[in-house]
């Protein structure tokens, strides 16, 4: 069994997340990530299972005398919430400073020579503010001792810095230890296999249950990520309601592969999660009566309810005061464990939801439903989300639906999408390939083995087909002969659409130069050119779009409005990406961030995806943040893309452990993406250069364990990882095995400028040798 309880120590721990084998497209870059994900997961594990990382789960019960129970503790827990929002800290920082204050408690207590509510509000104080500045480095900038004395109108700006060094002591300087609220962030950065699910939306609703944890004082018998499980288990079944056994074993299945834990080896700790519901937390029952409405509570548990022949469901209506027990082998251990979970969670979170709907503001802070927007689904989060899209990608136009199927066919091809997305893809293909009588896409996607062979659809789309041309060619002539030339070029351009519509390339790209031909305007003309850029990213034909962009540049010395200019922007930088041209793309897309109307090639959020991924890898750090850290445009649109935020203000703030939590999590959004798959090893190598850089910056030397002790993983991680880069030059630095030790050796431009020239000096001479001996012979 593993451990779940905090105080058994007769167990071990639950079993690290095994590392994931890479697909053999990316050369081993996922096994490379793979790894750091499982020792960052180990890393935590480790952690954890430190007696001295936790509180005691008995200390108010055993050690308090009496002096601080259950309710003095939960009115705490909610204070401190309201103190952290006056001040604009996060719940990162919330749990981390409640474990701070049981962690005191356990090991020091309350003096006695004072009343009980002074010496415990001045904790708090100083648990707040110390866990706030070990999540963000900024916080000591933002908020100092004199504004949090002023807050709370009780002690000193000395006393809290007095209070705080106390806390810090007692604690043994051990700060960083897993939270609940780690837990979920650590399993919730990939969607995994569940497609459907928003997964900000499952990380919202797997917080806000795991807050709930923190005012029930019997939650400290469970380990963080005991209840960090039971949270995104019960969000996924709030999320997607259903009464289907299937889909609770799933979501049982997909637990016990993030976490280790099987649903029985939990059973024996849902007691006391069973009872944690309003009116049993601590907090006056008068005070959570109105936050609590029968109506939702009983959507709220219907969701979990599960259908199954042990009898195991259980009504809202019927909860009795203990949890139901395991009979026997016969019981499933899925509805054993979700039952009593499900019922006194869920009924927490009913309430939040309540409240935050009927705009009643709860008492008890860790049931107030956070502001937030509501998660949309596209294309780097879920495979079949993006192709979903319909083309809406801004309020000035829609993606090319043409782009659209080129993206469907690349996760059709992808080994990282799932089967049973890629029958849906399949099926959404053909219907595409049908609509626009997309008759040589059908052969070669037969051909290839993607669609079944089809004789009747094919002969019945080749008719179309020419029944369509031969209109077309009507009309041409019929233009020709009785009216204009404007007309003649309509005419011309609409066969031309129609090629490009069913998939023609040869026939299309001839039919547009024939347009050309009969074009005078230069705006005209750039529109035909922007034509065949699209074909040309349909297709990935760089030597296409190469020509094609040379020919617009041309078009523009000749005039052109700016609009056109912008627009011809994003189609360079969107080819130089694709072709790894990282720094030139950056420097196009930043220039076009205000101007943006490419909405057929991809929607603005994507848009600013790109942007900062090839701004993180090209730019210092003073341009970083004036162009893309800072920038009003980016920062507008940067939270709709998962994780995308706290890479680059991670990266920014040198806060390198969640900086690479968040890489973690961008890692399938990048592997997803037609245009940046190919350059995924490259650009994860290039990455890891540079935080590794900066952190090396600002030491002369460093050991090895606070370097590892900074990313969250272990020494040998970390010793691995940069002998690569040493050797292969991307880092400036030596390691010594024996102390445990980085020196950093990093050469001024002058020294580097030198070596340069030595080298290729060499080169140089080398060649003349080889070219000498063929001249002599």
């Amino acid at each position: 069994m593993h451990e779940l309880y905090a105080v058994d120590t007769r167990v071990q721990p639950a079993a690290p997340l095994p590392a994931r084998s890479a697909p053999s497209h990316d050369d081993g870059a996922a096994a490379a990530l793979d790894a750091y994900d499982s020792d960052m997961d180990a890393s935590l594990r480790a952690t954890e299972s430190d007696p001295r990382e936790r509180p005691s789960p008995g200390f108010l019960d055993a050690a308090r005398g009496g002096r601080v129970g259950p309710t003095e503790r939960a009115a705490l827990v909610a204070w401190m919430s309201d103190f952290a929002r006056h001040f604009d800290i996060g719940p990162a920082a919330l749990h981390r400073a409640v474990s701070y204050a049981d962690r005191f408690l356990s090991a020091k207590g309350v003096a006695p020579g004072f009343g009980i509510d002074y010496p415990l509000r001045l904790l708090d104080v100083a648990a707040v503010y110390a866990a706030a500045k070990h999540e963000d480095s900024t916080t000591a900038r933002r908020v100092n001792a004199r504004d949090i004395a002023a807050c709370c109108g009780f002690a000193a700006s000395r006393e809290v810095l007095d209070t705080e060094l106390v806390l810090l002591s007692a604690l043994g300087y051990r700060l960083g230890g897993p939270t609940a609220h780690t837990y979920v962030e650590h399993f919730t950065r990939h969607g995994g296999r569940r497609g459907e699910e928003d997964i900000l939306e499952l990380r919202r609703t797997a917080h806000l249950i795991a807050d709930t944890s923190l005012v029930d004082h019997r939650c400290l018998r469970l380990l963080p990520l005991a209840v960090a499980a039971a949270a995104i288990l019960l969000a996924r079944l709030f999320l997607t309601p259903s009464r289907d056994r299937e889909q609770v074993r799933r979501a049982s299945r997909e637990l016990e592969e993030m976490t280790g834990y099987k649903p029985m080896d939990m059973y024996g700790g849902m007691d006391c999660m069973y009872r944690m519901m309003p009116g049993d937390t601590g907090v006056p029952e008068s005070k959570q009566a109105d936050a609590v409405a029968p109506a939702v509570i009983q959507r709220s548990a219907s969701c979990v309810r599960v259908t199954s022949s042990s009898g195991c469901a259980t009504s809202p209506g019927t909860l009795s005061s203990t949890p139901p027990r395991s009979t026997g082998p016969s019981r499933t251990p899925t509805a054993s464990f979700l039952c009593p979970l499900a019922l006194g969670l869920c009924l927490l979170f009913a309430a939040s939801v309540y409240a935050a709907a009927s705009s009643i503001r709860p008492e008890h802070p860790t049931l107030r439903a956070t502001e937030a927007k509501p998660a949309e689904r596209n294309g780097r989060r879920d495979p079949r989300a993006a192709s979903e899209m319909d083309g809406g990608a801004g309020e000035d136009g829609k993606q090319e639906r043409h782009l659209v199927l080129a993206h469907k066919l690349f996760l059709l091809s992808h080994t990282s999408v799932d089967d049973l997305s890629k029958v849906a893809l399949r099926a959404e293909v053909l219907d595409a390939v049908k609509s626009d009588d997309m008759a040589p896409l059908f052969e070669s996607l037969v051909s290839a083995g993607v669609l079944e062979p089809d004789a009747a659809l094919l002969a019945e789309m080749r008719g179309r087909i020419d029944e369509e041309i031969r209109k077309f060619d009507e009309k041409i002539a019929d233009a020709e002969e009785n009216l204009g030339e404007s007309e003649v070029r309509e005419a011309h351009l609409a066969k031309s659409l129609y090629f490009i519509r069913v998939g023609e390339k040869e026939k299309a790209l001839e039919q547009l130069k024939v347009t050309e031909g009969n074009t005078v305007a230069v705006g005209q003309k750039m529109d035909l050119v922007f034509h065949t850029l699209q074909i040309g990213f349909f297709y990935m034909d760089f030597d296409l779009i190469s020509k094609s962009i040379d020919k617009a540049k041309n078009l523009f010395e000749e005039g052109g409005d700016w609009e056109r200019k912008n627009r011809l922007k994003v189609y360079e930088g969107l080819y130089c990406m694709a072709t790894r041209n990282f720094k030139k793309a950056a420097s196009l897309f930043l220039d076009s961030i205000s101007t943006f109307t490419t909405y057929e090639l991809f929607p603005y959020d994507t848009f600013i995806f790109y942007t900062v991924l090839t701004s993180i890898i090209t730019l210092d750090r003073v341009s970083l943040k004036q162009k893309v850290v800072d920038a009003p445009e980016i920062l507008a649109v940067i939270g709709k893309v998962p994780h995308l935020s706290e890479f680059l203000n991670s990266l920014y703030k040198c806060q390198y452990k969640s900086f690479f939590v968040a890489f973690s999590g961008l890692t399938e959004q990048i592997k997803l993406d037609r245009y940046l798959q190919p350059h995924f090893r490259y650009y994860m190598r290039e990455v890891r250069t540079v935080v590794y850089s900066q952190f090396l910056e600002s030491y002369k030397s460093v050991t090895m364990e606070a370097m590892a002790a900074a990313f969250g993983v272990t020494v040998d991680f970390i010793d691995q990882e940069l002998s690569r880069f040493i050797a292969a030059g991307k880092l400036h630095c030596k390691i010594d095995k024996v102390a445990g030790v980085l020196e950093t050796n990093r050469p001024d431009e002058r020294n580097a400028f030198y070596q340069a020239t030595i080298k290729q000096g060499d080169f140089l001479l080398n060649r003349i040798q080889k070219l000498s001996r063929v001249i002599d012979l």
